[in-house]
């Protein structure tokens, strides 16, 4: 059986993107509005013994259109609504769920068609969640990153400092933004000549919801840091929020020794940055990095004893920024041990293999207990 979907235009309130299913084996079709609610069908009418009768064409008024998603959840839940009583139950209990917490508050919405003024308006929600994300950013005065329908936008983030403001549950953290990423994937090409195009980036800011949050966090893989990974960012259809997925299992940047030092030494500037933002800010706490903002949202710790976490928390030592990105140096040279490259490792030790098989190897330690390589 085969069932061809397409996109047409809503008999009731005329949105573009209505879902209409045809079934090519039983010529059955019907047509489904993400809107208004509408929902016309042509089915076939047939006897108990299977024999075909005819058609029969029923078309149902749509009153408005429930959405919404579990909060730690990817899949949505969409429920057409053909009555006035109906769209008053499902407006007090999305309000319910919203105020437990249940359901993602940026992606679920309530719509109500007005048949007198010919058009849906909202009861609940907005019709725009990454506009709504990117606005939280715009709010402390920070440069949000921004997506746009069917283009993908590659980023990574960065291990600094993360804020979480309390009012909308939303954790905003520094990424590097990939300018010249392929916007239908987010990858880089080569170019004629063999070479990868050199990177070209600005730091932005990202805010994310406890969903979004948790599904960042299924990207990780257990020898995967968060902070060494690329991530591409797409959006659909704006009503249904943003997706994330990763695209390279080494960041991209990573691999460049002066977009590498440059970040590096601009991090504390970017936690300064971030604080000073926050500062005059009672609803927003400053925390020390992503993953204590993730563990934050997932215990309901509040903004104050986030602050004080924070305190004890000293920033990142130059050998900690290179664990966080899975990155490691020559012990005797200093030379980045890029993907790879072949290296003797011993303990936390690395040694490029000119430094341990060639005639600098005397300036390392213990040098037969080093007996195992690794790519």
């Amino acid at each position: 059986m085969s069932i061809v979907s397409e996109a047409v235009k809503c008999p009731q309130c005329g949105d573009e993107e209505a879902d209409h299913e045809f079934n090519c084996k039983t010529s059955e079709e019907e047509t489904l509005c993400p809107q208004c609610g509408y929902r016309g069908s042509w089915a076939a009418k047939r006897d108990e013994d299977g024999q075909f009768l005819g058609w029969k064409h029923e078309i149902t008024q749509g009153v408005g259109v429930l959405w919404y998603r579990p909060a730690d959840g990817i899949a949505f839940a969409c429920h057409s609504l053909h009555t006035p009583n109906d769209l008053a139950k499902a407006e007090r209990w999305l309000q319910e769920q919203l105020a437990a917490g249940t359901v993602d508050h940026d992606t679920a919405r309530l719509t109500r068609w007005n048949k007198d003024a010919g058009r849906v308006e909202l009861v609940v929600g907005t019709f725009d969640p990454p506009g709504r994300m990117e606005q939280i950013v715009a709010d402390l005065g920070l440069n949000p990153i921004k997506c746009s329908p069917e283009k993908a936008v590659r980023f990574a983030i960065l291990p600094t400092k993360a804020a979480v403001v309390m009012e909308s549950s939303r954790v905003v953290v520094p990424v590097l933004h990939y300018l010249n990423a392929n916007p239908a994937d987010g990858k880089y090409k080569k170019t004629t000549d063999g070479s990868m195009p050199l990177v070209e980036h600005e730091v932005k800011y990202l805010a994310l919801s406890r969903s979004e949050l948790q599904e960042i966090s299924n990207l990780q893989q257990p020898r995967l840091s968060l902070y060494g990974i690329d991530i591409v960012m797409n959006v659909s259809y704006p009503a249904f929020g943003r997706k994330f997925r990763r695209v390279c299992n080494s960041a991209r940047w990573t691999q460049d020794p002066a977009i590498r030092k440059q970040v590096e030494e601009g991090g504390a500037e970017l936690s300064a940055e971030l604080a000073a933002t926050c500062a005059g800010r009672s609803d927003v706490a400053v925390v020390p990095n992503l993953p204590l903002a993730y563990t934050q949202r997932q215990n309901d710790v509040t903004p104050a004893e986030s602050l004080n976490t924070a305190r004890m928390v000293k920033p990142l030592t130059h050998d900690e920024w290179l664990r966080a990105f899975g990155i490691y140096e020559c012990a005797t040279c200093g030379t980045t041990l890029l993907k790879g490259t072949e290296y003797v490792w011993q303990g936390k030790n690395r040694w490029c293999e000119k430094c341990f098989w060639g005639e600098d190897s005397g300036n390392i330690p213990d040098k037969t207990a080093a007996n195992e390589r690794a790519d």
